[in-house]
């Protein structure tokens, strides 16, 4: 399940400018904090550093 959440984090760090805490919101995740706590988890980087690498 927070597999598919972070996926979708994925597609809205790369597409849209929305903050980490609305990205949070979307994609069902409680927080900011545990958006970043999974995402670094499954993708060994921080949301911040992800859209600064994938972003369009």
């Amino acid at each position: 399940m927070a597999g598919q959440r972070v996926a979708r984090a994925r597609v809205l760090l790369e597409t849209t400018r929305l903050g980490v805490d609305d990205i949070a919101h979307r994609c069902g995740f409680g927080s900011a904090e545990s958006l970043r706590v999974h995402f670094t988890a499954l993708t060994r980087t921080s949301p911040s550093r992800y859209r600064r690498t994938f972003a369009d």
